[in-house]
């Protein structure tokens, strides 16, 4: 396998985990004593960020792609 290619595969997996971070920082437990019930659910401090973060996974992730 080249240099290049090892290269470009590590590149991938970095901006993979970059992307998916802040999803996995503002999740959040949630319990329902009533219904015994516990959910995973975002919770980000401020809608201007969630917005930022919803518009770059379109743009990174289908935009782009579908331009190149």
């Amino acid at each position: 396998v080249s240099r290049n290619a090892l290269l470009g595969v590590g590149f991938i997996w970095a901006l993979s985990i970059l992307m998916a971070s802040p999803v996995a920082y503002h999740q959040r437990l949630f319990h329902r004593d009533v219904s015994n019930q516990t959910f995973c659910w975002e919770q980000w401090p401020n809608q201007r960020h969630k917005k930022a973060y919803v518009v770059c996974t379109f743009v990174f992730g289908y935009l782009l792609p579908l331009l190149l």
